[in-house]
């Protein structure tokens, strides 16, 4: 077996275990010189998204290198010269992009300009030559499933339209779009044109984002644009929208089209309070639903909380978290709510007994529990108590009880917890009082694999002597700590990570 795995013949095995090294492009480049059999599975897949790359965009050269002698006249006059070291390419590797970020694709061509072109000719040679690969990746035969555009900047020449028309598979199997207006006021014809174009040859999208910032007085178009993506698909199952001050109803009523199929809806920063929200009644697979810094007086939760309601992950960021709404979708959605956060408008959770004991009586089967501002009170550790299937806990908690009655009640709560609770982010909602994190550890019987905690001087040794018992701890995040002390004790025992790195999302 082993053998038969090494010479490659089991590709279909083997790409399935390369491909769990993308992103990390330094070992994929070695598997690509084990031998013949792995450069053909490794190359495609360490091609598919390379202006992600964290190195020097020197393969743009290469891209560039497959351009027709027309073309490559175009760089004449930008003084470029292509010295390409290996004329005879095993691969054409323009045709193993995946993914395209426009804006990624810039800033990798003005890194490549920088270096290769003279100051003064450097400005018009960024659009000319971004331009040069769109044509050359879309002529190549590519055919994309992940697309990020920031429509303010043009880099939309005709020609790209042309072979956009004459290359339909470029945008047939896109899977992953992101919109975004960037900032500004007016959008070139160009820019709503392609759009266009996408809602014609993409048909496939799974997960589609909008990022509507500021845009100024040219609202309608991109709007009806924006729609026409939406109504131009099979089977749309995520819808995330970000907009600041601009009125999206027609994009909300383009949603409509989708309802057999749309599985997570999720706004962010959006202030038009107008805006009517009842497409979300019709689509009878909603699952997930995640709203963030909404208007207060916006009523988008009113028409679930009104209608059916079956919901598996809530999230709910700056609103009031304990409202009649929310209450009311909690308990609609009952058992089939297993993912839960709320980090509420106001420094505190307000009515948080309700709150506390709807989710006590109705919502048994949550694994992930993330509330912020919360009191560290007997009915929130009979509400954890009550989750035998909790897996990932956040609380942010706050207590004015006499530090003997917080400790009894952190080792009330952390042996009440479910024996299958693998994370932890555990925090003081004032940063001046102790967390008690020695505490928690010190009675903990869960095989934590992960830890997020404030720093004490009780911290890093509670952390030792945890890792010492169980010897399940693997990775700890420790806010606000002096890195050398920490690095130092701790490097024996786990490893530690950013909060980026280590955070379990909803």
């Amino acid at each position: 077996m082993a053998l038969k795995l090494f010479t490659g013949n089991m590709p279909e095995l083997m790409e399935i275990i390369l491909h769990n090294l993308e992103g990390d492009s330094n070992s994929l480049y070695k598997c690509a010189l084990v031998n013949r059999h792995w450069c053909k599975i490794s190359i495609p897949i360490l091609w598919k998204d390379p202006f992600s790359f964290d190195k020097k965009p020197n393969y743009i050269s290469k891209y560039l290198s497959y351009l027709d002698n027309e073309d490559k006249l175009c760089l004449n006059e930008f003084k470029i010269s292509l010295i390409d070291d290996f004329p005879y390419h095993l691969f054409h590797y323009a045709n193993f992009l995946k993914v395209l970020d426009l804006s990624l694709l810039e800033t990798k061509v003005r890194q490549w300009i920088s270096v290769q072109i003279p100051t003064s000719l450097r400005y018009s040679a960024n659009t000319t030559i971004i331009s040069l690969l769109l044509q050359l990746f879309i002529e190549s035969g590519v055919s994309l499933s992940r697309f990020h555009i920031i429509i303010s900047k043009s880099f939309i020449k005709p020609e790209i339209f042309y072979s956009l028309g004459q290359n339909i598979r470029f945008f047939s199997q896109l899977q992953y779009v992101s919109v975004d207006t960037g900032y500004e006021d007016f959008f070139a014809d160009e820019n709503i044109a392609f759009l266009k174009v996408l809602a014609k040859t993409s048909t496939k999208i799974r997960t589609l984002q909008f990022n509507m910032h500021d845009v100024g007085y040219n609202v309608a178009p991109l709007c009806h644009a924006l729609a026409n993506i939406i109504r131009s698909q099979c089977q749309l199952t995520e819808f995330n929208l970000t907009g600041m001050d601009l009125n999206v109803q027609e994009i909300i009523f383009a949603l409509a089209t989708q309802q057999k199929s749309l599985k997570e809806f999720k706004i962010d920063y959006c202030y038009d309070s107008g805006i009517n929200f009842n497409v979300l009644l019709k689509c009878e697979k909603l699952e997930t639903l995640r709203i963030r810094w909404y208007d207060e007086k916006s009523e988008i939760l009113k028409p679930l909380s009104n209608g059916s309601c079956n919901l598996n992950t809530l999230e709910i960021i700056d609103l009031e978290v304990d409202s009649s709404d929310v209450i009311q979708i909690l308990k609609k959605s009952n058992s089939s709510l297993q993912r839960l956060k709320l980090c509420p408008e106001d420094s505190v959770v307000q009515s948080q007994s309700s709150l506390l004991e709807i989710l006590l009586n109705f919502c048994p089967n949550i694994t992930y529990l993330n509330i912020s501002s919360i009191e560290l009170s007997l009915q929130l550790i009979n509400l954890i108590g009550s989750l035998k299937n909790l897996q990932f806990l956040t609380l942010i908690w706050y207590s004015e009880k006499p530090a003997v009655i917080i400790k009894a009640r952190i080792i009330q709560l952390i042996r009440a917890t479910s024996p299958f609770l693998e994370y932890i982010e555990w925090r003081n909602s004032n940063r001046e009082d102790p967390s008690y994190v020695d505490i928690l550890l010190d009675h903990c019987n869960a095989p934590l694999k992960k830890l997020i905690c404030s720093n004490a001087k009780e911290t890093i040794k509670a952390i030792i002597d945890f890792c010492k018992q169980k010897k399940t701890l693997k990775y700890v995040n420790i806010f606000y700590p002096d890195l050398k002390d920490v690095e130092k004790d701790l490097e024996k025992y786990v490893k530690l990570l950013q909060y980026d790195e280590i955070v379990e999302n909803c």
